[in-house]
């Protein structure tokens, strides 16, 4: 547009989130997954509950990967990982290491690929559209696998290429 003469754009409405948390199984492409209007521990209990369960009902013992995401530092998470020290093991990532967590890339192929230049009438519409999408890589672990276990190429020099 021209310089003065901006034309106004309507928008959908007030911008909204839509916090997911979720726990992936490295070696067989399991998911779990839980969805809140707001980031805050409750999801996050959630979820180590529904692995908790899962734990009891396998016997096996599960290692939790924890980032230092906000919610994570919560007393109540604590306590929740300390009742479950027999089934549960967190592992802390280091500070500002998402790269290390490799749930960080499904969540990214999800924006990417699910969410990114999509225009919902709702925001109903826009929460169910991401329930569907966590629920397919929840229902097919080959899927979660081949995006989170893709390897991408990063061109660190001239002749120099590093696989992620």
């Amino acid at each position: 547009m021209l310089r003065g003469r901006q034309r106004e754009v309507k928008t959908p409405g007030k911008n909204k989130k839509w916090a997911a948390c979720g726990a992936w199984c490295y070696g067989k492409g399991l998911f779990w997954y839980t969805t809140q209007a707001t980031k805050t521990v409750w999801g996050i209990r959630h979820l180590v509950q529904k692995l908790l369960k899962r734990a009891k009902r396998t016997g096996k013992r599960i290692v939790l990967v924890l980032d230092r995401g906000s919610p994570n530092h919560a007393h109540s998470l604590h306590r929740d990982l300390e009742l479950a020290k027999d089934y549960i093991e967190p592992f802390w990532l280091p500070n500002y290491c998402w790269n290390l967590n490799l749930i960080e890339r499904l969540w990214k192929h999800i924006k990417g690929s699910r969410i990114a230049n999509v225009l919902f009438t709702s925001f109903r519409q826009f929460t169910r559209h991401i329930d569907r999408a966590l629920e397919d890589f929840a229902r097919n672990p080959d899927l979660t696998l081949s995006v989170v276990t893709r390897k991408s190429r990063k061109y660190i020099g001239r002749k120099l290429v590093g696989l992620t």
